[in-house]
């Protein structure tokens, strides 16, 4: 059996590489299966360090796809390229963590890479269908598993990784927080909403694409997340506005708008209502007011020494004199705890990076822009959790690609995926 099995991947491989070079979209859909069918905890112990499977189904999905399209340096990656090398200065000099460092290298660059290399124009429209499918899927399952209070993922463990913190699912209100294996329902939730401005600039008509957004909004919700209801919201609104056609306004951006709002105006008073009920709301939000009192703390270059401490299970942790119980375990904040981690001239640096994206929709607007903006809530109050950082940079690094080289927001093309074929000529009639 083991000789059959050898065999398999040896004959299967070549043409699973071959297949994802042509057809690059293929390499992101695996990808995106990776996210969202492996769970946060399943992956590869390298050197000591805990690495998930969204890192190792990056680095094959970037080996395997060929090189093409926009090859020149833009400000982003400059600052993205900064931002790594301090990271790696300081774990070199030794004032940052190595387990910090490698957890941020690698939440990064791989997929900024694998988004800059999957956003070149020859690839626009298919990337963009297979954001939308892949959201609309997501959110679907988000729902299946919120109605029939089924999670398949709670139980799958291999013993490899973090899945005692990750794998209990979470309840607001008495109801259980959809999250299938992202470990979280804060990760799940804005899965989907980063897909939701591809959705509504699919090239799909318009009672397809308000089936697949009303299903992506109604999947946000089961998460009961408040940063992925309103991020969603806001790239919903962004990508309808900002959308550009020769036609004006159309039937089916009409259809869009009032399908989703009639949705939210009969479903969202009821569901804060429900969820706000019992007070869980302010608890949830209450102990994030105690964060300003580090800041004091945070070094110019390299790790806040004098209050990074440990809980009693190991989790690192600031101590924090103004905050209850004097320890802050739980730093819902990326910036924040990118800061304490690595001071604050690599939170300049990623600053500068969110700040370039909003000149970007401003200027050159995009579904990725649009989505890397509507994020922007959710980054400042959450930190970089399970596979969530992987799909936010790896939509940066579209942003990135398809700024530089700005067309129209919608894909003109029927396929822009397909490898390239002769011109069609006339045979005589």
């Amino acid at each position: 059996m083991l000789l059959v099995a050898v065999a398999c991947v040896l004959v299967v491989a070549p043409l699973v590489v071959h297949d994802i070079a042509r057809k690059p979209s293929r390499g992101l859909g695996l990808y995106l299966l990776a996210l969202v069918a492996v769970p946060y905890w399943i992956g590869a112990s390298i050197g000591g360090r805990f690495l998930p499977v969204a890192v190792i189904a990056g680095v094959g999905c970037l080996v395997m796809l060929r090189r093409s399209g926009e090859r020149r340096l833009a400000f982003p990656d400059l600052v993205v390229m900064a931002m790594v090398a301090v990271l790696l200065l300081l774990w070199l000099l030794g004032l940052s963590l190595g387990e910090h460092v490698v957890a941020a290298v690698t939440v990064i660059l791989v997929p900024f890479l694998l988004g800059r290399r999957l956003g070149s124009p020859e690839y626009r429209a298919s990337v963009t269908e297979t954001l939308a499918v892949a959201g609309t899927c997501v959110a679907a399952l988000g729902l299946i598993e919120f109605l029939l209070d089924f999670h398949p993922f709670q139980g799958l463990t291999l013993g490899t990784g973090p899945d005692r913190i990750w794998s209990p699912i979470q309840y607001r209100a008495g109801f259980p927080r959809s999250e299938l294996g992202f470990g979280h329902s804060i990760a799940y939730g804005n899965f989907v909403a980063i897909c939701v401005p591809f959705a509504v600039m699919s090239r799909r008509n318009g009672f397809v694409r308000a089936g697949m957004i009303a299903v992506m909004m109604a999947g946000i919700c089961v998460s009961f997340s408040r940063n992925a209801i309103l991020a969603g919201g806001i790239a919903l609104v962004l990508a309808i506005v900002l959308e550009r056609r020769a036609s004006g306004v159309s039937f089916g951006r009409v259809m869009v708008l009032g399908v989703v709002g009639l949705l939210a105006a009969v479903t969202l008073p009821v569901y804060f209502d429900a969820i706000g009920s019992r007070g869980e709301l302010a608890s949830s939000s209450a102990y994030r007011s105690g964060y300003l009192t580090v800041l004091g703390d945070i070094r110019a270059f390299g790790l806040a020494a004098d209050i990074y401490t440990h809980d009693s299970l190991g989790r690192f942790a600031w101590l924090a004199a103004g905050y209850p119980g004097g320890k802050i375990v739980t730093l819902d904040s990326t910036p924040l705890l990118w800061a304490l981690q690595f001071g604050w001239i690599v939170l300049g640096l990623f600053l500068l990076f969110l700040l370039w994206s909003g000149l970007a929709l401003v200027r050159r607007p995009s579904a990725a822009t649009i989505a890397l903006v509507s994020q922007t809530i959710t980054i400042a109050t959450v930190a970089p959790i399970t596979q969530y950082p992987y799909l936010y940079w790896l939509i940066a690094g579209i942003a990135v690609s398809w700024a530089c080289n700005h067309r129209l927001h919608r894909p003109p093309q029927p396929d822009d995926d397909a490898t390239a074929r002769p011109p069609m000529t006339r045979t005589g009639r």
